[in-house]
């Protein structure tokens, strides 16, 4: 299968977090709608694909009905964290999810991963940026796109 080079944003997030002792913001309620204004943000002001990957089991695919096409919700419920881990260790696992279950990454080359209660104001610029690199590079890792 032939890879496009359409880009494709990345938002993960856990509404309901297992374990709070390293969040700043552990209100299921007040995390559920800075997803959602996220997700909205994102899916108003660009013109790419948004897929958005959560691990506790809450979908938040209701509030989105009138984007099907453009939004893939992907959710899934993972075990409570290891004490032996790392905070990272949860990122990775919902990366992985991603990567294994969507469609939308499945048929891309070019993704931005974004922490899901975050708004990026830049993203046209950076996707430019990145786009371009992606079609001299066949690998790309980078993160120091700000300028």
């Amino acid at each position: 299968m032939k890879l496009g080079t359409e880009l494709i944003i990345l938002l993960t997030g856990t509404v309901v977090p297992n374990n709070f002792d390293t969040l700043a913001l552990s209100k299921p309620r007040e995390r559920k709608q800075q997803y959602i204004q996220a997700i909205m943000y994102y899916l108003e002001n660009f013109k790419h694909k948004v897929v958005f990957v959560e691990n506790s089991g809450c979908s938040l695919m209701p509030y989105f009905k009138n984007y099907p096409n453009g939004l893939e919700i992907l959710t899934f419920t993972t075990k409570p964290l290891n004490r032996d881990s790392g905070k990272g260790y949860k990122e990775l696992e919902i990366l992985e999810y991603a990567f294994n279950n969507s469609k939308f990454i499945q048929n891309s080359s070019v993704i931005v991963k974004i922490t899901g209660r975050l708004k990026v104001l830049n993203l046209n610029y950076i996707s430019k940026s990145v786009i371009k690199d992606s079609r001299r590079h066949k690998k790309l890792i980078r993160s120091n796109i700000y300028k």
